[in-house]
């Protein structure tokens, strides 16, 4: 669905907009955060999700029908049927599957960067090689090229592709001064997503509505300030719907603190995902969110804390 206009701000779209179609006299029950409406009425909630001019609504058809009618009222509108894309992403629905790609953003990826004929590769990083500040070998290259070409995948790692995401990091962190051996790990990305153009996430119809979660770290894995990384992994109906590559902000002197950082900000990530399940509308799991770690100390640091706590 398209609407041609911004006319309203999103406190007057979501609260007198919804009071009107569900009769209600005040907001008091109205959950509503930014760009994410979301209405009860008699156990069955709407959900509509705005980005700019564009809405996606999730109910039942007849629910749809009725909130389609009211929004048209108010905006001038152009319903485009069942969602299929949005923001780049493909979305293919079926009777008890979701799946989502983006193969036609990098196709556009690869012919924009002159990669359409690359070889692929099966990683999209060489363990084989370590970036570094100064290598004391590699040619400054063109910024803005590069820059564009790491811009391109950041996208992407939100999208639909946990695999790349410490890949682009990598990468990413030598913007502003790249060089050949930068540019040539960043193009080893795009020979990547030339090889896995058929890969897609897919999510199945369940009444299983736990979280499950997988955290770990690399220690000191920044050969120039010794930071390391942190990465979780979220699965719900054992399909990937939160996952994160991100560098720690300060420098970790153990290989358990920084696997304890990493498990830390994966619990918060676990403790809003199980909140979100509940506000639209699902049933959370009454049982705790595993989080799968694979270092013991980290692990005896976390029970000992939480024996503090009890």
């Amino acid at each position: 669905m398209k609407t041609s206009q911004i006319a309203v701000h999103h406190q007057n779209f979501g609260t007198s907009f919804w009071m009107n179609i569900s009769n209600q006299t005040s907001s008091d029950d109205l959950a509503q955060i930014p760009s994410v409406y979301v209405r009860d009425n008699d156990s069955v909630k709407t959900i509509i999700a705005v980005y700019v001019d564009d809405l996606i609504m999730s109910d039942t058809e007849h629910e749809m029908n009725l909130a389609k009618q009211n929004l048209a009222t108010r905006f001038k509108m152009k319903d485009l049927g069942k969602l299929h894309y949005c923001l780049g992403i493909n979305i293919k629905q079926e009777e008890e599957t979701l799946s989502l790609h983006t193969n036609h953003y990098m196709l556009q990826i690869l012919k924009r960067f002159g990669m359409e004929d690359a070889k692929p590769m099966l990683t999209p990083a060489d363990v084989n090689v370590r970036l570094v500040k100064d290598d004391g070998v590699s040619k400054p290259v063109q910024p803005e090229s590069y820059q564009a070409m790491v811009g391109s995948f950041l996208y992407l790692t939100i999208a639909t592709c946990p695999d790349i995401s410490h890949a682009v990091g990598a990468v990413s962190k030598y913007c502003a001064a790249p060089t050949e051996a930068r540019l040539t790990a960043a193009k080893g990305v795009l020979r990547y997503l030339k090889g896995s153009l058929d890969i897609r996430i897919t999510y199945h119809r369940s009444s299983n509505n736990k979280v499950f979660g997988y955290s770990d770290a690399n220690w000191a894995g920044d050969l120039d300030d010794r930071h390391s990384m942190s990465g979780n992994i979220f699965l719900l109906s054992g399909s990937p719907i939160s996952w994160l590559s991100k560098r720690q902000s300060v420098v970790a002197v153990s290989i358990a603190e920084s696997e304890y950082t990493s498990l830390f900000h994966g619990t918060k990530e676990a403790m809003w995902l199980n909140q979100l399940i509940t506000d639209i509308g699902l049933s959370a799991s009454a049982e705790p969110t595993k989080m799968m770690v694979d270092n013991q100390d980290a692990i005896k640091i976390a029970q000992i804390l939480m024996n503090m706590a009890a």
